[in-house]
């Protein structure tokens, strides 16, 4: 008995002597806690992040990444050939109650490109289910590049030409269904082509003949009619990580002034996102093709053929370097959100021009890689710089909006 009641007393000793120590621990390691948290200081953001931040927030930015309505300045958005351009842009999207909107737009450039625009539209008819888009335009472009004809065009044989038009579009369309929008379109171009403004390079219509070139001599003026449609399910527009932008449209552009240059042209657009990795990691897919067919006697005239090369296909290769009357091109971007303002790609193209439909396929393309960055400002592309290579060399594009 004497020998359980030493035993009981030396537990009930030994209980007592551990939970005191580990009350005495843990008042420690409170303790302790409490006098860390006197002398943590926040985690000092680097350069780039300050850098980035001041981007997104200082009024001497705010005009040129302001999206909303009134004025801003407008940079870039042109030709990819155009150079630095700038100028005023007015929007208005709260007229009548949403009911109206206007914006208009004036823009010049540092290589003599120029351009107008007006446009207005009522998206709330039929209590939303249906809209109707007007636009106006006007733009001179002094000095575009011409390689000659097909994916057989050598980079040597550069030329010069002056593209200018002026036009009006209308496309009335309803949504008859969530993402869904569908409509008409009716327009009228006016065309004026002719010799470039760049000394560096020789008239496209001193090079090249109108038998390998049509219109390079004439041009003329055009009515377009058609249908078109778009599935739209992305979640943050031009900065999308999940959903897509599926588009298609059926147009006749039939030649009023010369009679000659008449024909039907298929658009079908479509690009998709794979996010992973909470969003943070985004494959980002597109495929495009434009085809087009004649009548007997019908030409499609240079300036109005599908192209591939620049910025947005095909990135190691010069703007507009492939002419052709059909044109297939593919892309996969694998991006990368480092932080809420940069974003960092890797990316792969594909693409060529072609004569016939039945060459549509993955033969003889030509490709480019390349890597970039995207400066962001709430969820929207205020900087895209990116590097392509091929076998034409390197090219970097500074832009002021999304590949797709």
């Amino acid at each position: 008995m004497k020998t359980i009641v030493i035993a009981f007393a030396f537990a009930a000793t030994l209980t007592s002597f551990c939970a005191s120590a580990q009350e005495t621990r843990a008042t420690e390691i409170e303790r302790a806690r409490e006098q860390k948290d006197l002398t943590l200081t926040p985690d000092e953001p680097s350069k780039l992040e300050r850098a980035l931040v001041w981007v997104q927030t200082s009024s001497w930015t705010n005009p040129f990444l302001h999206k909303g309505d009134g004025w801003r300045t407008r940079i870039g958005a042109m030709a990819p050939t155009a150079g630095f351009s700038i100028g005023p842009e007015y929007s208005r999207t709260d007229l009548f109650g949403g009911a109206l909107t206007i914006r208009v737009l004036a823009q010049g450039s540092v290589r003599q490109y120029y351009r107008g625009l007006v446009q207005i539209s009522l998206p709330k008819l039929l209590d939303g289910k249906a809209f109707v888009d007007l636009s106006a335009g006007h733009r001179d472009y002094a000095s575009l590049a011409y390689y000659g004809p097909g994916p057989e065009s050598a980079k040597t044989g550069r030329s010069d030409y002056r593209f200018e038009d002026t036009s009006v579009e209308l496309r009335p369309g309803v949504r008859p269904a969530r993402h869904l929008r569908a409509g008409l379109l009716g327009g009228f171009t006016a065309v004026n082509v002719g010799p470039g403004a760049d000394s560096r390079y020789i008239s496209t219509d001193r090079q090249f003949t109108p038998a390998t070139t049509p219109g390079v001599d004439r041009q003329g003026s055009f009515w377009q009619t058609g249908l078109w449609a778009q599935y739209d399910s992305r979640n943050y527009g031009s900065d999308a990580t999940r959903g897509g932008n599926y588009s298609v449209q059926w147009s006749r552009i039939r030649d009023r002034t010369l009679g000659v240059f008449s024909f039907n042209r298929l658009d079908v657009d479509a690009w998709h996102y794979i996010p992973f990795l909470n969003e943070k990691r985004v494959i980002s897919v597109r495929a495009a093709s434009s085809l087009t067919d004649t009548a007997a006697g019908q030409r499609v005239p240079f300036y109005l053929q599908p192209t591939v090369g620049g910025p947005d296909a095909l990135r190691g290769f010069r703007s507009f370097r492939f002419y052709g009357n059909n044109m297939a091109a593919a892309s996969c971007e694998y991006r990368w959100e480092a932080s809420t303002a940069l974003e960092v790609a890797l990316f792969a193209d594909g693409g060529k021009v072609f004569d016939k439909r039945s060459q549509l396929n993955v033969h003889d393309l030509e490709t480019s890689y390349g890597f970039g960055f995207r400066f962001k400002n709430q969820r929207r592309i205020a900087l895209r710089i990116d590097t392509g290579f091929s076998r034409e060399g390197v090219q970097v594009w500074l832009r002021f909006n999304n590949a797709f």
